[in-house]
């Protein structure tokens, strides 16, 4: 079920739940799987497991990576970082974590969200090692766990009020997963990787989608949402 906005304890709530699940996310690393349909990386549970140790539950802040020319950057300081990045972003009263992936993997921002190449990019990209633990941005139901040329093996999470996150290039996703499964803001459901038809650099390709899921084009029917314009919750 989503999770609402019901108070101005929301931060404290989601940061608890948040360091409850992302303790576990080493050893879940250990025992993911992929998805057995056409065009998920091979051997995923040999790159999984990173040996990174998870000293910190949630991402305070966020750099752009180095050596590269970000597209569509946010505004970010003299070393890269971002100046106004939060952790939580709010969009329809659900609370979503802008960069789902394990802190002490130490991810950084690779591609905005616009434009890009002549094309326009629905989303946001995060760099960080391979089998770097991905995290549910909110709390939800999983809707689609596929593998397609264009985003590789990818997760839908449905967090309700018409909010939806993508989580593409997956090396795994978490053993067990499946669809109609209800999962909560910080739990890992997969590994990053480089899935998908000529896609060569590790990254997290993550979107946020809001509208109507009950269309024939389903999730490729939402809209797109730049996760850097979203308030925090209570702003």
């Amino acid at each position: 079920m989503p999770r609402q906005l019901m108070s101005r304890s929301v931060n404290s709530r989601a940061r608890v739940i948040v360091a409850r699940l992302i303790l576990q996310a080493s050893c879940c690393a250990l025992v993911m799987g992929c998805a057995t349909t056409q065009g998920a990386a091979a051997d995923p549970v040999a790159r999984a497991p990173n040996a990174v140790p998870i000293d910190a539950p949630i991402l305070e802040t966020l750099a752009l990576c180095p050596g590269l020319t970000v597209a569509n950057a946010p505004m970010a300081d003299a070393d890269r970082r971002l100046t106004e990045y939060a952790a939580f972003a709010a969009l329809n009263g659900v609370t979503l974590l802008r960069a789902p992936i394990a802190a002490a993997a130490n991810p950084c921002l690779s591609s905005g969200f616009g434009p890009r190449n002549g094309r326009p990019h629905r989303g946001v990209d995060y760099h960080a090692a391979r089998g770097a633990p991905i995290l549910a941005a909110g709390a939800g139901e999983v809707r689609e766990l596929t593998a397609r040329d264009d985003f590789g093996l990818m997760v839908l999470i449905d967090h309700g009020a018409g909010v939806f996150t993508r989580y593409a290039h997956l090396d795994a996703v978490a053993d067990g997963l499946a669809i109609g499964q209800p999962v909560d803001l910080g739990q890992p459901i997969g590994a990053m990787g480089s899935s998908g038809a000529g896609v060569r650099a590790v990254h997290l390709h993550f979107e946020v989608l809001t509208g109507d899921y009950e269309t024939p084009k389903r999730s490729f029917g939402l809209d797109a949402v730049d996760i850097f314009v979203l308030p925090a919750p209570n702003a």
